[in-house]
């Protein structure tokens, strides 16, 4: 579950009292550590895979530079082992306009969802060989669905785009109408669009070939 809070005194102290002790732990040990002006904005305990104590957290600070002021936004992953936590992952970006969600896709996989005003973003980390690696960066107007359509215990990822839909009444509405189907490629080490179907039709492929 996505834990979001507002660094006050009092929400840290609910957030914090909310938590298990083990997490609790982890959260203080990883807090200590952070630049004094990074604001926490989620915090999940995530497996994956190797780093089976690994927790995944998401940062914002405000950072000036001459007379421009913007926001830099952070998603981190550290692992805690005997007593320490290690950084092992670190994503910046400064375009989105803030988090929108963050979970865990499966024991390798971990999703994160930003705002951009008229969109989102949705970015997928995935450990390769013991690294975390971003392997999917994308926008859409729609959520991401996840589904192992193949079979082999590997979710694709289904971005579906749409189109403005005058109704008989002359109602305009946006539905979705296409869906891209993304599948992980172990050769590429990242998703890859392989199909483009109906969005309909979008839960009933079982092979996907590549375009």
């Amino acid at each position: 579950m996505i834990k979001v809070f507002i660094s006050s005194l009092a929400l840290i102290i609910f957030f914090v009292s909310s938590l298990a002790h083990a997490e609790q732990r982890d959260f203080q040990k990883i807090l200590s550590i952070l630049e004094k002006d990074a604001e926490v904005k989620a915090f999940i305990p995530c497996y994956l895979n190797v780093y089976t104590n690994a927790v995944c957290l998401v940062t914002e600070k405000v950072v000036v530079e001459g007379e421009s002021e913007f926001h830099k936004r952070s998603f981190l992953v550290y692992n805690i082992e005997r007593g320490k936590a290690d950084r092992i992952f670190l994503y910046e970006q400064e375009e989105y306009s803030g988090l929108l969600e963050i979970t865990q896709v499966d024991h390798l996989t971990t999703m994160a969802i930003w705002a951009t005003g008229s969109a989102t973003i949705i970015t997928l980390f995935r450990v390769i060989d013991k690294e975390i690696k971003l392997v999917l960066e994308i926008g859409s107007k729609f959520s991401p669905e996840i589904v192992d359509l193949s079979g082999d215990f590997i979710p694709e990822i289904l971005i579906s785009r749409g189109e403005w839909i005058v109704e008989k009444d002359g109602h305009r509405e946006f539905r979705p109408v296409k869906t891209s189907i993304y599948k992980f490629q172990k050769d590429k080490s990242k998703y890859v669009e392989t199909q483009v179907v109906p969005w309909k039709d979008r839960f009933t492929i079982s092979e996907q070939k590549p375009k």
